[in-house]
Formats: C-alpha cells, sequence, structure tokens
C-alpha cells in the first residue's frame, strides 16, 4: 500500500540544527548567540527548500493513486463519472469526491502529506503549517495526465524570531499505461477487461476493435 514518502533531506537537515542549538544555548555570549541564530536561517530556509521536492514526490503519488482509483470505482460500480478531471483533482487533494470519501486514498492524498511534514518539523521544535491551496489535472496525451498544484509554506523557530514563507507551484506527469481501460469494462458491461497499453503500430484501438 502507498503512502508518502516525504523527503529524507527534511528530517536529515533538522536533526544537526538541534544538537548544535543544544550545545550553544549552554553558554551565554553574544557571539554565540549570533552563531546559533546564523545556523537556525539558513537550515530553516533548508528545511522549506526541502519541502518544494516532497511536494513534487506527493504530487505524483496522490495523483497515480487518484487515477487508479477512480477506474476502479467506475468498473466496480459500472457507471462513469460526469467530471473526471474534477474527481481526479479532488482525490489528489483530499481523497474525496462530491461528499464521498475513498478511504483506500487515506494515506497518499496531499492532505496528508501537508499533515506528516507539519508534524515532523514540530517534533523537531519548528512551527510548520502548508496549506494546498489547489491541484488540478489536464489531458497531456493519449497516455499521460499533467497535474500541477500549488502550496505555501510557513516556517518559523520562535526561540529565534525567525520565520520563513514561501508559495511552491509544481508539476508532474502521470502515465495512464497499465491501468485498467474503463470505457473497454463499461462497453462489455464488465465482461471483458483489457489495460491501456501504447499500440505498436499505427493504429488506433477503435480502428483494431472494428476489425476484429
Amino acid at each position: 500500500r502507498k503512502s508518502i514518502f516525504y523527503s529524507l533531506i527534511t528530517l536529515v537537515l533538522l536533526a544537526p540544527v538541534i544538537l548544535f542549538i543544544t550545545y550553544y544555548t549552554q553558554t551565554s555570549s553574544a557571539e554565540s548567540k549570533a552563531v546559533v541564530t546564523k545556523t537556525v536561517g539558513k537550515e530553516l530556509a533548508n528545511f522549506v527548500d526541502s519541502t518544494s521536492v516532497d511536494f513534487e514526490n506527493a504530487l505524483q503519488i496522490s495523483g497515480k493513486s487518484a487515477v487508479v482509483a477512480l477506474v476502479s470505482q467506475v468498473v466496480s460500480n459500472g457507471v462513469p463519472v460526469d467530471d473526471a478531471q474534477a474527481a481526479l483533482s479532488s482525490l489528489a487533494l483530499n481523497s474525496s469526491y462530491q461528499g464521498v470519501y475513498y478511504s483506500v486514498l487515506e494515506n497518499t492524498s496531499l492532505d496528508r502529506w501537508q499533515q506528516k511534514v507539519e508534524s515532523e518539523g514540530n517534533a523537531f521544535g519548528l512551527n510548520v503549517s502548508i496549506t494546498v491551496l489547489s491541484a488540478n489535472v489536464t489531458h497531456l496525451d493519449s497516455f499521460n495526465l499533467l497535474f500541477t498544484a500549488s502550496a505555501s509554506v510557513n516556517a518559523s523557530f520562535s526561540a529565534y524570531d525567525i520565520k520563513l514563507f514561501k508559495n511552491y507551484n509544481t508539476s508532474t506527469i502521470v502515465s495512464i499505461l497499465g491501468v485498467e481501460d474503463p470505457l473497454y469494462a463499461l462497453r462489455t458491461n464488465g465482461l471483458l477487461e483489457r489495460s491501456l497499453v501504447s499500440a505498436p503500430f499505427p493504429h488506433s484501438v477503435s480502428e483494431v476493435d472494428n476489425a476484429v
């Protein structure tokens, strides 16, 4: 079962900062405090920057999971989706669509990623607040979808009055190759199934079906 994997950079960068602060706060010299403040600011900036890499990874996972979950729902119920783009965007964002919660997406949505990164940051003494502002999907080509998303990150270290804020926009291409073809299942009333594959010949799937 897939889950959100936030970057190791986010954790690795925070650990030495805490040790550094613990050591230097044993002294009260102005020089030591200045060194601590500078280092904390630098590593806090690294933490905020690392979330941009993780944000793209999270979008890839949430987008792919949304595609698989929505196709499974269509095939199982035999009912097409009125607005697939809206459905995929909503599922990637918060695991739900039109009031229906998809429990299979519990650990893969962007809002779940947001919660996990906030929790990890707070565990290391930071005040972290992330807001996923939007998530959208567009048709890129026959076998790929383009997911885009934006988020704002607020991080601070209250003990040193250091605050950082950044907005991020990211995108990722999600392939649908290998995913079950929902239209084929709907047209055959679920009696037949096939996965989406890239044909090694210059003919469309409909042409092949008609020929058969």
